[in-house]
């Protein structure tokens, strides 16, 4: 059951341990909503029809691997809306904004890969780029290894590393061919970037421009702007993490005026902006995985999804709409 926010005489109150339930209890409801549904598509659904081709049609392969890959993001974007929660709830100052990083992102292009409103070509085009980026951040990974002297005392070689950078490129290019689509490296509006892509498409799209893209509505330009603050976080740089210590510290003299700040959790209205897109994420991608799967409404875990989702945003928005 869903905690309901303390009236007081002029408004409601929420807490952040009200903040930290409903965002919780929203993400082990969405949880248990792909549980219900063994995390596959309606056997009746569009999306069945095209895995059960997968294995014969190249098309329909390079679709069900989409799928499949916001399938992973979701798993792990939940789980980390979930730790995220349970750190609003406990007081932490700082691992709320860390943890929403990385679930933000993970639900944002989870969403992008099932978007209800993309063709399927965008489709293939958006997995396409994602294995592309895959196979260089594995190229780099390959890379440090066989700069170090770890590979040769092991008696490996670099084929016991797997296949290498080019081979996997190749599948790509293959797997491209057979769908119609080109890879290129170049870029007709920077002739110097040199950056594997699907021809025609800007590449692997940026977080930023994912939040831009799935959660600003109205507000261009809030999206990046959060999304900057916990990237900022992430990375340990002052004007991410400043915001989680308490402004009210006094100057030390003895430290020439210096302040050592103490980790503080933001208050309420200040944490619901903050944080914001983990709750537009994780219902949106949420929703399009329910549409893109065809999954039954008025189920028992569908409406308890429901009734939690409400909650949620019911809660968030009294807390952004606090003085």
């Amino acid at each position: 059951m869903t905690v309901q926010p303390k009236q007081t005489a002029n408004s409601f109150y929420v807490s952040n341990a009200q903040l930290g339930s409903s965002l919780r209890a929203c993400a082990e409801a969405a949880r248990g909503l792909g549980q219900d549904n063994r995390w596959r598509p309606n056997s009746s659904s569009e999306t069945a029809t095209v895995w059960r081709a997968a294995a014969t049609d190249m098309r329909a392969r390079t679709l069900t691997e989409a799928d499949v890959q916001a399938i992973t993001l979701i798993h792990s974007g939940l789980e980390h809306v979930v730790a995220t929660a349970q750190s609003i709830s406990g007081g932490r100052a700082l691992l709320p904004h860390t943890l929403a990083r990385t679930a933000t992102e993970h639900l944002l292009r989870a969403q992008h890969l099932l978007d209800e409103t993309a063709s399927p070509e965008d489709r293939i085009q958006r997995r396409l780029n994602e294995w592309l980026y895959a196979i260089r951040e594995s190229g780099y990974r390959r890379q440090g290894l066989l700069s170090s002297d770890v590979v040769a005392m092991a008696g490996l070689t670099p084929d016991d590393l797997g296949l290498s950078e080019s081979d996997l490129l190749q599948q790509v290019h293959d797997r491209a061919e057979a769908v119609g689509e080109v890879i290129t490296d170049r870029d007709p509006s920077n002739k110097k970037a040199r950056v594997l892509r699907v021809e025609g498409t800007p590449g692997r799209l940026s977080t930023m421009r994912l939040a831009e893209i799935y959660t600003a509505g109205e507000a261009g330009g809030i999206p990046a702007f959060t999304m900057r603050g916990l990237s900022a976080s992430v990375h340990g740089t002052e004007i991410g993490l400043l915001q989680s210590f308490s402004d009210g510290a006094p100057a030390d003299p003895s430290l020439g005026g210096v302040i050592v700040p103490v980790p503080t959790q933001l208050d309420p209205p200040v944490l619901a902006f903050s944080l914001l897109g983990v709750l537009l994420s994780l219902v949106n991608a949420t929703d399009s995985m329910r549409i893109r799967f065809a999954w039954p409404g008025h189920t028992k875990a569908d409406r308890r999804y429901q009734r939690e989702k409400d909650a949620l945003l019911a809660f968030w928005s009294r807390a952004l709409d606090a003085p």
